[in-house]
């Protein structure tokens, strides 16, 4: 299908502000549920913000920034947490999606999360780097996939390059221009990565084939804000290179360019859209683009499995924020709708939306048919233009090969 530039989701949502003090307890925020795990989770838990504003849902997500496989070892041992928290905001009449951070304060202990969000499996935290009972989920622990995120490797958008393979990504990320080299990343000084502990380099490790822990340590920046600013700043365009994910990558178009990524075995590199103007991340949601997986919201639950509340907070708080976080078939039409429309615009995929799936960040991609699919809305709201969708109010309105009128439009089933 021919792909259209989007013009608001995007572009709006990458003037996103830093947290900025309210001098506010977090407690005293209005049904605070706290959050703790992966940087790259924030545009959506943004938007999920944005959705509970929407439906009327008086909660407060407080998020704390502290990496991937830093959030389940909190949950699963109980343990509090110190990073600075951020709630969301959303205070400009001229572009309401647009969220603004703010700070509130915690006691000098930390507090403990609710949810730890992670872009990567515990289990998967613990084979990169080693760890035990941490990493251990018990029978009051319950782990939930959610969106899909892609993990790209990206350039200023003034380097020759366009594509790397996972060879040479393994070279490039695991010597940092030491012993050996892969032109044009030949400054090891301008080779920018993650801790071992972030998700998102623990799933492109998978795809490279090199331990998140074994990855050159000349560079090991601490979010995806800080990977951008270092590929922004550094002098030699030509040499840099970052691991950022597409979520962030997505918003800085204009000065960073998102690699096409070779996996072993492929004749060619894809980038995780059709084009790099475009954001209907076909080749991920096809399986063609190698480094990607779906967020992994951890939990505690009582003896039905449903979530229960750590912090001083009410069970069905947690739950709903669980059930707007992770997509869940349990939230009503209405609100649905409004977390699809969110993770488009945090450049995430919701799992309706996928035509492939993995049993974890290791296996091979295999055809996935979602039971109620939203191929339609996500290319309509991502701007795919020629999509070919037909929409809908009720089944009456489909027919052949897309009988059932799923969020709008026509599709398989």
């Amino acid at each position: 299908a021919g792909v259209g530039l989007v013009s608001v989701s995007h572009e709006e949502l990458g003037s996103r502000a830093e947290a900025q003090s309210d001098d506010i307890a977090c407690a005293d925020l209005s049904n605070p549920v706290y959050i703790a795990g992966a940087s790259a989770v924030q545009a959506l838990i943004e938007q999920a913000q944005r959705a509970l504003n929407d439906v009327g849902a008086d909660i407060t997500l407080v998020y704390q920034k502290v990496g991937s496989c830093e959030g389940p070892p909190a949950l699963i041992g109980g343990t509090e947490i110190t990073a600075t928290p951020s709630y969301y905001v959303f205070e400009d009449d001229s572009n309401p999606t647009k969220a603004t951070g703010r700070a509130c304060s915690l006691p000098a202990s930390g507090v403990k999360p609710d949810i730890s969000v992670a872009d990567v499996t515990a289990a998967t935290c613990g084979r990169n780097l080693g760890g035990g009972a941490e990493y251990t989920l018990g029978e009051r622990h319950l782990e939930i996939g959610g969106a899909i995120q892609a993990m790209t490797f990206a350039v200023p958008a003034t380097s020759s390059e366009t594509a790397i393979s996972a060879e040479a990504a393994r070279v490039v990320f695991g010597f940092a221009a030491e012993d050996h080299t892969v032109a044009p990343w030949l400054v090891g000084g301008n080779i920018f990565h993650r801790k071992p502990t972030s998700g998102t380099q623990i799933l492109a490790a998978a795809a490279i084939g090199l331990n998140s822990n074994l990855w050159a340590s000349e560079h090991q920046l601490g979010g995806n804000g800080d990977v951008v600013a270092a590929l922004k700043a550094a002098t030699d365009k030509n040499s840099a290179i970052g691991l950022l994910a597409s979520s962030a990558a997505d918003k800085e178009r204009g000065e960073i360019r998102i690699l096409a990524f070779q996996s072993e075995g492929q004749a060619c590199g894809y980038l995780p859209d059709s084009s790099a103007t475009s954001f209907d991340k076909v080749n991920v949601r096809e399986g063609r683009y190698g480094i990607f997986g779906p967020m992994q919201f951890l939990v505690n639950v009582n003896e039905a499995k449903l979530p229960v509340k750590i912090s001083a907070n009410a069970d069905e708080h947690v739950r709903t924020a669980v059930d707007f976080l992770t997509l869940s078939d349990e939230l009503d039409e209405a609100s649905q709708l409004i977390m699809l429309e969110a993770a488009v615009k945090a450049s995430v995929i919701p799992p309706c939306a996928m035509k492939v799936q993995r049993a974890d960040e290791y296996a091979d991609p295999v055809s996935y048919e979602p039971e109620a699919a939203c191929h339609c809305f996500f290319e309509v709201n991502a701007g795919v233009a020629n999509h070919g969708c037909v929409a809908c109010e009720s089944d009456a309105d489909c027919g052949g090969d897309t009988p059932s009128c799923n969020f709008g439009y026509c599709e398989k089933r």
